[in-house]
């Protein structure tokens, strides 16, 4: 895409849907086009800022987590609960009841 802008012209409602595809290309261009109802400008098709490629790098300040810290012993209740002993028979995670239970509404 380029950053220059040609000069603008305008386009009906009726003529934006009719030639859709060929005004988004010449604002691809750089064409800057107003889209007109009754002949008042509604809206703008406008070529888009050209972005540069993200940098090399951009996650470097991101902390980094040590190989120990991933490869560390895992608790005997977690190995069960990953192995699934803790799911019914759908495969859903069963919940711990640790209260009480609900007494229902009448």
């Amino acid at each position: 895409m380029t950053t220059a802008r040609r000069s603008g012209s305008t386009a009906s409602v009726a003529e934006t849907k009719a030639k859709l595809s060929e005004l988004l290309d010449r604002a691809a261009a750089g064409e800057e086009i107003v889209v007109t109802r009754s002949g008042k400008p509604i809206a703008r098709l406008a070529p888009l800022l050209d972005k540069s490629p993200r940098p090399f790098g951009v996650a470097r300040h991101w902390p980094q987590i040590p190989d120990d810290a991933l490869l560390a012993a895992t608790d005997e209740d977690d190995l069960r609960w990953a192995e699934g002993a803790y799911t019914d028979d759908f495969g859903l995670t069963a919940r711990a009841r640790s209260r009480a239970p609900r007494k229902r509404r009448r």
